[in-house]
């Protein structure tokens, strides 16, 4: 009798055991999902931050072309930043969009240096730079989307097959 309670009594605590380490999973993933959507709530801030600055900016100004310049640079790095960030498995497609933005961003960045850093302005650098800009901002535009977790219009989607489960 007594073995009999001493098994069921092992056996109640491995599935507790089990049961608080599935828990910490857990925990330890609702942490991740928490700091990589602070991490993209202040990305958004910062990026809306840089929007009023852009906006601010008197193009009749002498040091305007100095001013989008610096803040562009600054929206490049801090794409970048964001780029760099490890993102939760749920939130895979959000990231290769950061990614994606980031990569435009540094193309826009670089065009609107060649457009203004010219001796002549560089009217085909700066539509170029703001084509880039604006695929950059659809970028984003998408992340948000799918950190909303809908897919973008005119977006396909490939799911694929767990292939172990078919076999």
């Amino acid at each position: 009798m007594r073995m009999k309670n001493l098994s069921k009594f092992l056996t109640m605590l491995i599935i507790c055991s089990l049961l608080l380490v599935g828990c910490g999973n857990n925990s330890q993933e609702a942490q991740a999902l928490d700091t990589y959507r602070e991490q993209v709530e202040s990305l958004f801030d910062t990026l809306s931050d840089y929007d009023n600055v852009l906006q601010a900016i008197d193009p009749a100004s002498e040091d305007a072309p100095s001013q989008m310049l610096e803040t562009i640079d600054a929206l490049q790095a801090k794409l970048k930043e964001a780029a760099a960030l490890e993102a939760p498995e749920e939130f895979e497609n959000a990231q290769e969009m950061c990614r994606q933005a980031s990569f435009y961003m540094d193309a826009a960045a670089e065009q609107y240096h060649i457009a203004f850093d010219s001796e002549e302005f560089n009217h085909t650098a700066f539509e170029n730079a703001q084509d880039y800009y604006l695929e950059a901002g659809g970028r984003i535009g998408y992340m948000i989307t799918f950190l909303h977790g809908e897919i973008p219009e005119g977006m396909d989607v490939v799911y694929e097959e767990d292939t172990e489960a078919s076999e």
